[in-house]
Order: structure tokens, then C-alpha cells, then sequence
């Protein structure tokens, strides 16, 4: 579905299969469960946070996993994804 010019006031708003162009979002949590990701087309954003939930969700898990719990290379692989992610690649 595509969003324009709409305010998001103390919402849970789920991103997935979504687009929102020139919205804003003020104290809402903005939900990802790991479908198509429409994206955001100059949106405001204030004193909102990111949630996640269904593959999503065990996609955070399991870096944290990763992150926190393997001694062989774990940190360094997640390091790796973020430098990716940082780069644009």
C-alpha cells in the first residue's frame, strides 16, 4: 500500500509491503517482519523506535546470537554485515 502526506501520531505502524512518501511519524513504533520493504520517500521522523517481528525478528536474534556468543569469528562475521551495510554494498 502506498502512504502520502500522512501523520503517524503514537501508532504501531507495519512497514511490510508498505511505502510512505513525504509521512511522518512522531511517537509511533515502526514494525518490520521481513517481507518487501516499499521503503520511505522524505519522511520526518521524531521520538519514534524500530521494532521487528516474525523472520525479522529471528534475523536480530540470531546476529545478536552471533555477536555475543561465538568466539570464533561470530563477532567479526556481524562486524563484517555492518561495513557492508555502512557502505552500500
Amino acid at each position: 500500500m502506498d502512504y502520502n502526506d500522512k501523520s503517524f501520531n503514537g501508532e504501531e505502524v507495519y512497514l511490510d509491503d508498505n511505502r510512505y512518501t513525504d509521512c511522518s511519524f512522531h511517537n509511533c513504533t515502526l514494525i518490520y517482519g521481513g517481507g518487501e520493504s516499499g521503503g520511505f520517500s522524505n519522511c520526518q521522523f521524531s521520538e519514534s523506535k524500530w521494532g521487528f517481528n516474525g523472520s525479522a525478528s529471528n534475523t536480530i536474534e540470531f546476529l545478536t546470537f552471533l555477536y555475543q556468543q561465538m568466539d570464533n569469528g561470530g563477532r567479526a562475521s556481524v562486524e563484517y554485515i555492518f561495513e557492508k551495510i555502512r557502505s552500500n554494498q
